[in-house]
């Protein structure tokens, strides 16, 4: 929110016949060949082993134990709901399985069948189950009498076997896999309907929450429905790499198809019987391929911290002619202290190895965090710490390593509900979408990754959805003309969210003409140059100079005229706190010769804009932001007369607090009939209005803006993402 290629490598075949030595990396780029590259990772970074029965795996111990996160995760939720976990047999008999005759039709093609003993040919065939209802409902016949039977919950953790298909595909499409198939039965079709989309949730929050996947919920077709059901809803990842879907995770509403042909009913309080309706659900070892397709980069997996098997990785960086076992010692000091306070970490002490082929090793196995202890951090009580997921380096004092600073972590949660929602969002973004429908999906979908509680977490401002010359605070109010965007628009999304006040402010523009890629990129590289140089005692002036002398470096070609772009001079970067979008400093776009400088413990929105008009905005338009001012929340409400706009006090500082908030935001509460007040409130003071912010007429403004903590030494881009 406003305040004042790489090139990949060569996927061609080896076709030398002079014997080279193996690569222990990633040779293959992602986005140039993706089934070599999904290979390589599998193989290399040591998940599975390929198996003589084609379509079956063998899965390792790096990636099996990513199961294992996923099914203590899922246990404790099914928990929640009073499901209970069972066993029943992997066979089924033949007249079970056809009892459904959509139920067979369905899975008929992938059926195993089992039909000798021996050298002996089985009286009548058995089948390998494909799923288990036709095994466990005539055993719901037997278990369900009465309506103080219901509802009955069960889950399974099984493998499933489904054979007759061509080009299997590792944790994607496999002839046998794991899984977890939930079975419920209730008194009434909308308790069932309801349980199923409840079991839904529990899958979107395995994906969000703990593999920090952004899904999409929805309802399948007709001719998707799983066999013998009436409804189907399912959780879609997106795989960005090839543009392609990937089903997560299903939940059916059954109806009571399968119990009139198992007669599965129940006595009601009144004495008549029903029969019961039901429920299924699952979810599978392709939510690891789902996982490694989405996470993964060139340099190979890259795992969430909650279910890396190893969440730290300590590399002892040791050198020729110095003694190695202080180096050594302070590492296992390292890891005792890590693993002490509940931290998956160990020692890398192969000594056989350099650190740059133990750092590849790590790297391709996707271990979050690496910690480098060299001679120099011994002597300094130092330690490096690398993060895998975008590769930044920050150095701190070693007798910082296992503490868990509230107020960081909050932030860094935060920062992934902001990453999360901005991959979730940008595939959405193209010509002809409105900007109010971008606002509520997005606002959708930050809201659910925050689970979104008043204000102890969610928004932290309304989204900007600011078009071509308009830099800033711009989001469409109720009764708006829909604003389409054209292949012309240059739009700038500006949004952010919070865990108990602690904030992300990040933003991107995107442009569909090629002919503003220069004034995309004329932003994009101030941003990252100013982040790049921002640390403890970084004089905040001299950040403005730079990013002015970058944003001027570039010009925009457009209408048969060639326009220098300057830096918006009276907008700038801020200092963010607890519930506070804009702190006590600023970060220029120009040099102010100004004394004020960065400290360690602070936290920054760095932000630049870069514009073809003059570089200053005005305020024009009608207003949609809002923010309490600093002290209202003690605020002499006595001298307001209107009772609507106490009313209306309380409804924002209740919802809201210090944060800002839009009209469209008080219309969702339920507001009406609002704008006397609102204003009476801004008159009084204890509102502040913050209309769009604009450069001239037909110009055109870029931004892009990254979260940042300043450590004692170094920094955290905490917003940083593959996309920016």
């Amino acid at each position: 929110m406003a305040g004042g290629k790489k090139e990949g490598k060569s996927c061609d075949a080896e076709t030398s016949a002079v014997a080279k030595p193996a690569l222990i990396g990633i040779t293959c780029s992602r986005s140039d060949d993706l089934a070599k590259w999904y290979h390589e990772v599998l193989t290399k970074a040591e998940l599975i082993e390929y198996y003589d029965v084609a379509g079956c795996y063998i899965l390792r111990p790096n990636i099996f134990a990513v199961w294992e996160f996923i099914q203590q995760f899922i246990d404790a939720k099914f928990k929640e709901h009073g499901i209970k976990n069972c066993y029943f047999p992997m066979f089924v008999t033949k007249g079970k399985l056809t009892a459904e005759e959509d139920h067979l039709e369905g899975f008929s093609a992938e059926v195993a069948w089992v039909t000798k003993s021996g050298s002996s040919d089985l009286a009548e065939p058995i089948a390998i189950r494909p799923t288990s209802e036709t095994i466990m409902y005539p055993a719901f016949s037997k278990w369900i009498r009465s309506h103080r039977d219901l509802p009955l919950k069960l889950n399974q953790w099984c493998p499933v076997v489904r054979w007759e298909f061509s080009h299997p595909t590792p944790f994607i499409r496999t002839r046998e896999f794991l899984w977890q198939e939930g079975h419920t039965a209730h008194s009434t079709a909308e308790e069932a309907d309801s349980f199923a989309l409840k079991m839904l949730e529990v899958y979107r929050a395995v994906y969000e929450e703990l593999l920090a996947i952004p899904v999409a919920k929805g309802r399948k077709s007709e001719l998707e429905k799983f066999a013998g059901g009436e409804v189907t809803y399912t959780v879609e990842g997106f795989v960005n790499v090839n543009g392609r879907s990937i089903q997560a995770a299903t939940s059916h509403y059954l109806g009571a198809n399968f119990a009139k042909i198992f007669d599965v009913k129940y006595e009601r309080v009144s004495g008549e019987f029903s029969h019961v309706h039901q429920t299924s659900f699952g979810l599978s070892t392709r939510s690891i391929g789902a996982l490694i397709l989405i996470h993964g980069d060139d340099k190979g997996l890259r795992l969430p911290s909650r279910v890396a098997p190893t969440q730290v990785v300590i590399v002892p960086i040791e050198k020729k002619n110095v003694d190695s076992l202080p180096i050594l010692e302070r590492c296992r000091s390292a890891e005792a202290r890590l693993r002490a306070v509940g931290v998956r970490a160990e020692i890398d002490d192969r000594s056989l190895f350099s650190p740059g082929y133990k750092f590849n090793h790590w790297e391709m196995r996707g271990v979050p965090l690496r910690v480098e202890i060299g001679p120099r951090d011994v002597e300094q009580e130092t330690v490096r710490l690398v993060r895998r997921v975008d590769g930044a380096k920050i150095d701190d004092a070693f007798a910082n390593l296992e503490e868990q600073n509230p107020a960081h972590e909050l932030y860094r949660q935060a920062a992934e509900a902001h990453r999360q929602t901005r991959r979730y969002i940008q595939p959405l973004i193209r010509p002809g979408l409105t900007t109010l429908e971008l606002c509520e999906k997005l606002e959708q979908k930050s809201r659910q990754l925050t689970a979104a509680s008043k204000t102890a977490r969610g928004w932290a401002f309304p989204t900007g959805v600011s078009l071509n010359s308009c830099a800033a605070h711009f989001t469409p109010n109720k009764g708006d003309p829909l604003v389409r965007l054209t292949r012309d628009s240059v739009l700038k999304v500006d949004f952010g969210v919070h865990f108990n006040g602690y904030l992300i402010d990040s933003a991107f523009t995107v442009a569909f003409n090629e002919a503003f890629d220069p004034l995309l990129l004329a932003s994009k590289e101030a941003t990252n140059h100013a982040l790049r140089v921002c640390g403890p005692d970084a004089l905040l002036s001299d950040i403005g100079a730079q990013i002015s002398e970058i944003i001027c470096s570039y010009e925009l070609h457009w209408a048969d005229k060639v326009h220098a772009l300057r830096p918006v001079q009276n907008l700038s970067g801020h200092s963010v706190a607890q519930y506070c979008i804009h702190a006590s400093k600023s970060v220029p776009l120009v040099e102010t010769h100004e004394p004020e400088r960065m400290q360690a413990g602070e936290v920054f929105a760095i932000e630049t804009f870069a514009s073809s008009g003059k570089g200053r905005v005005v305020e024009q338009g009608d207003c949609s932001h809002y923010m309490l001012q600093g002290g209202a929340r003690g605020a002499n409400l006595g001298a307001i007369r209107l009772p609507s706009a106490r009313k209306l006090y309380n409804t924002i500082q209740a919802n809201f607090g210090t944060l800002a908030f839009c009209r469209r935001w008080l219309d969702a509460l339920g507001e009406e009939r609002y704008m006397l007040a609102l204003k009476s409130l801004v008159n009084a003071g204890v509102v502040n209005e913050y209309p769009p912010l604009c450069d001239v007429a037909h110009s055109f403004v870029s931004q892009f803006e990254h979260t940042v903590i300043i450590h004692e030494k170094g920094k955290e881009v905490l917003s940083r993402g593959d996309d920016y």
